[in-house]
Formats: C-alpha cells, sequence, structure tokens
C-alpha cells in the first residue's frame, strides 16, 4: 500500500475539510469615534473663524473664494489684505529694531563670513 505522500491529489480523492471560520470579538465601541475632533456633518461644525476674511463662516476654513479677487486686486496695484499686513509687519520690525533688547533679524543659517571663519579655524 503507497503512503499519503505517494498518492496523487485530485479533487475527487482530496479530504474534504470545512474551513474554520474565525469570528472577531465585537468592537470597543458600538459607534464610530471622530479621532480628529472635527466633526463630520455640517450641523454639528457650527462657526468657523476663516483666517483669509478676518471673520466668522461657515462650514470649512480652508480656503476663501475671495482669496482670488485679492490675489488680482494686489497684482493690479491695489492695497489688499497682504500689502496691509505686510506695511504692518515692517513698522513693527522697525519699530522693534529701534529697543536694543530686542533681536529682530536673528540669521537662520550661517553667512559666508562664518564660514570662511570655520573653514580658516579648521585648516590651521
Amino acid at each position: 500500500m503507497a503512503s499519503n505522500l505517494e498518492v496523487p491529489v485530485s479533487p475527487i480523492t482530496a479530504p474534504t475539510m470545512n474551513p474554520a471560520l474565525a469570528i472577531p470579538p465585537p468592537s470597543i465601541n458600538a459607534t464610530p469615534v471622530e479621532l480628529d475632533g472635527t466633526p463630520t456633518s455640517a450641523k454639528k461644525q457650527g462657526t468657523v473663524i476663516s483666517p483669509r476674511s478676518g471673520g466668522a463662516a461657515r462650514g470649512s476654513a480652508t480656503f476663501s473664494p475671495d482669496a482670488d479677487d485679492e490675489v488680482y486686486a494686489e497684482l493690479n496695484g491695489e492695497k489688499g489684505v497682504g500689502a496691509v499686513e505686510r506695511e504692518r509687519r515692517a513698522q513693527l520690525l522697525s519699530s522693534r529694531s529701534r529697543d536694543p533688547a530686542v533681536i529682530v533679524d536673528v540669521p537662520q543659517t550661517p553667512q559666508a563670513e562664518e564660514l570662511e571663519t570655520v573653514a580658516k579655524a579648521t585648516r590651521q
């Protein structure tokens, strides 16, 4: 008699096994949880402050359709919100730069002079 390894397996002679059903345990929360804290429905969303308009707006605050109008106005030479904000910031920086206790212009990367100093120090 041949062993089981020598007998070819065919659909007719293959052993019939029922697949085991794995039923996972029920979830901890019966209702879905919003992880980011932002409500998904418009009813729950309420009033959101729009950063572009500076006021209250309904819905999402990610994009304002009026932003295109502001960009076109600034390109045509008119003062938009961006130009007014830049002027306000420049005025604030100039007033703060006169104060010796305030460091206004902090360099973010080493300048050419600092790189030359380091190069000279490493060569010696």
